[in-house]
């Protein structure tokens, strides 16, 4: 949930960059979104972390609960549903350092926005069981903000976590 404990907005991001200039504060999303790995970092270097975000496009009150419990008692019978994602990669640092005086020792982060496209009712029944989905993700290249190296080099990324 926005603002809470495992946004990385309100926390990891200002470890690097400071807050919004004009209004003070953190960048406020304004939607829930499914973060993977929130509880271990994943680094990518000596200076580079890596998130992954699933960025859902219905919020979860305008889901269909017989739906959700449908694909609930899938889960719960081991099947694993799939949902379908387009994605970009944002390769992101800051040009100066703003938080203090010196660059913390991570520079980069590898931000990884999968925008569901179908399956809403899959992945909220499996955070709701605290289960597992699985998710077809078509990459764009060209929105991505990264370049071709460390587009080639999130399949590796994506491989040990």
């Amino acid at each position: 949930m926005p603002s809470d404990n495992n946004d990385y907005f309100f926390h990891e991001c200002l470890k690097l960059f400071a807050p919004n200039g004009y209004f003070g504060v953190p960048h406020y999303t304004k939607t829930p979104y499914y973060r993977f790995n929130y509880n271990h970092v994943v680094k990518i270097n000596e200076n580079g972390q890596f998130f992954n975000f699933l960025i859902p496009l219905h919020q979860f009150g305008t889901l269909d609960q017989k739906r959700v419990d449908y694909y609930r008692e899938m889960i719960s019978r081991k099947a694993m549903p799939t949902a379908f994602s387009l994605s970009v990669l944002d390769v992101i640092k800051p040009a100066v350092c703003s938080v203090g005086k010196e660059f913390p020792s991570i520079k980069t982060h590898w931000c990884l926005a999968n925008y569901l496209m179908d399956g809403h009712h899959k992945i909220h029944a499996a955070a709701l069981e605290g289960s597992e989905c699985q998710i077809l993700s078509f990459l764009s290249r060209s929105a991505s903000v990264a370049n071709e190296s460390e587009l080639d080099g999130l399949v590796k990324i994506l491989g040990s976590v």
